[in-house]
């Protein structure tokens, strides 16, 4: 089955982190012609609605597959709510330490997202945003890593999560 991936990186000093970036990489390597995108958590959700509306409607619906650290991950709460205002379902939204802001609010899910995935770490100065799902969402995973904040993004298990959904390992 195609797939939609997005990777959404935190504040990075302004650059992709190396977990996005070692996913984006495996992704692209596996499958040349993925429908694979890779942005910061300014990207602006109105142009990410493009990209994917025109990936959806050239494959005939495929699954979106999105993965998001720090304020990533607040951004693509933000794209999950307008993909949801399109009936537009969200396979998988895999969260390395998420971000909200302002940072005291929960990350609130919407029903859209079928399966999420969170890995967080609470010992740093920087922690994670609560999250809040819905009834509709499978949350099946929130593991605790030992790890910086900055660095949540490069566990194992986030970057094998994300890789098997894009690349159709997992349905």
């Amino acid at each position: 089955m195609n797939t939609i991936t997005i990777l959404a990186t935190g504040l990075a000093q302004g650059q992709i982190s190396n977990g996005m970036s070692t996913i984006f990489k495996t992704i692209a390597k596996g499958d040349p012609n993925a429908h694979l995108k890779i942005c910061s958590w300014r990207t602006d959700t109105q142009e990410l609605m493009r990209y994917i509306g025109s990936k959806w409607t050239e494959t005939g619906g495929s699954q979106i597959i999105l993965a998001g650290h720090s304020w990533g991950v607040w951004m693509l709460t933000k794209l999950c709510v307008r993909l949801s205002a399109s009936n537009i379902p969200v396979r998988l939204l895999a969260s390395a330490d998420g971000v909200s802001k302002p940072i005291r609010n929960p990350l609130v899910i919407p029903s859209n997202v079928i399966e999420l995935q969170s890995w967080f770490q609470s010992k740093g100065i920087i922690k994670g945003s609560p999250i809040r799902v819905t009834s509709h969402t499978r949350h099946t995973i929130s593991q605790q890593v030992v790890r910086r904040h900055f660095t949540v993004d490069e566990v194992p298990a986030f970057q094998k999560t994300v890789i098997d959904h894009a690349l159709g390992r997992i349905t």
